[in-house]
């Protein structure tokens, strides 16, 4: 325990001079980059499947071993063809600059998931400081020798393929971090992650482990690749949702909306349900969102909607999506505004 004790002390105090994390490796990446590794009795497929500024969409498909000879599979066709016998399939949205994920949704169960479990772990590994190992303190092949007696060993290096053919040649870096202190079981447990050093550009690494004590966690490449193309063109949006009714507040009426922060830009619209056909009005607005409880305030100015607006007219308030307008919300409740 005092080794590992020292480790963290001089781990917090490095990081905070020398800093590269799984993020750092994304800024070089490509989309279509994939690995796939087996862990226990399932492989899963990890691709990047769109990069941009601030933001990257993961795809992850897992596939129960039984189901699969992995020496004979072409991961790259599998998932071109559907990936047929796949047990989950599931997209990420991240933000890279706030280190959260915005929206997990599974093409397998047609829906969105909530927040927490497999999208926590990604965003998470993703933002751990990394230091490189030298190699007297990387893992060796073979028992270490009696006590006193000089190192020998050669080093360890995990297997490593690239589109199906296994490497002659390899050469990986490998970099050790903590888990963060929080309430799942890998709390302040030891990472150690091993990256191809020949390909510095491509960002996943191809041997994981997580060990302390008892606790064992492995994760190993059996296949990697560029240039794959997923037939999931989108990650789809989520529709927002009107919440309560209008609410009076300063001169001004507030709508609040339940509403994705990937969702984008809207147009906010009402709409005369009192007219023989029913007019739609832009709304002018301003917006505050509040990205921890995925709600946003609408606030509309009284005197807008007095110029804009008929007295004592029933309108419902409609936020259409600019990018797809399929995507919208209504309130509920009707809104009039009171002759005085």
């Amino acid at each position: 325990m005092k080794s590992r004790f020292f480790f963290c002390i001089f781990f917090s105090l490095f990081s905070q001079v020398f800093s590269l994390t799984l993020k750092d490796k994304l800024q070089n990446a490509l989309p279509g980059d994939y690995i796939v590794t087996q862990q226990n009795s399932v492989y899963s497929l990890l691709t990047i499947h769109k990069i941009q500024a601030t933001t990257v969409i993961l795809e992850e498909i897992s596939i129960p071993a039984h189901k699969v000879s992995a020496s004979k599979m072409h991961w790259k066709n599998w998932v071109e063809n559907k990936a047929p016998g796949h047990s989950s399939w599931i997209m990420y949205e991240i933000d890279l600059k706030k280190g959260l994920c915005l929206e997990s949704y599974s093409f397998s169960r047609n829906a969105f998931l909530a927040q927490g479990g497999s999208d926590n772990f990604i965003v998470t590994l993703l933002e751990l400081p990394l230091i490189l190992l030298e190699e007297s303190l990387q893992k060796k092949i073979g028992p270490s020798p009696p006590f006193g007696e000089p190192d020998l060993r050669k080093t360890w290096k995990p297997k490593q393929y690239i589109e199906g053919i296994k490497c002659k040649t390899t050469q990986f870096n490998a970099y050790r971090t903590v888990w963060p202190k929080d309430r799942t079981e890998l709390s302040q447990k030891q990472v150690d992650l091993y990256f191809d050093a020949l390909n510095p550009d491509f960002p996943f690494p191809y041997w994981m482990q997580i060990t302390d004590g008892s606790l064992s966690f492995k994760m190993h490449a059996v296949d990697s690749g560029r240039g794959l193309t997923s037939p999931q063109k989108h990650f789809p949006k989520k529709a927002p949702e009107f919440v309560g009714n209008a609410k009076k507040i300063d001169g001004a009426y507030r709508l609040t909306l339940k509403i994705s922060p990937s969702f984008g830009t809207f147009k906010l619209y009402a709409l005369d349900v009192n007219a023989s056909k029913r007019q739609s009005i832009q709304i002018p607005f301003d917006i505050n969102y509040h990205q921890e409880s995925s709600l946003a305030h609408i606030d509309i100015q009284e005197e807008n909607l007095n110029h804009l607006l008929q007295k004592e007219h029933d309108y419902i308030f409609v936020a259409i999506s600019q990018e797809e307008p399929d995507l919208y919300a209504e309130t509920n409740a009707t809104f009039a505004l009171i002759n005085k």
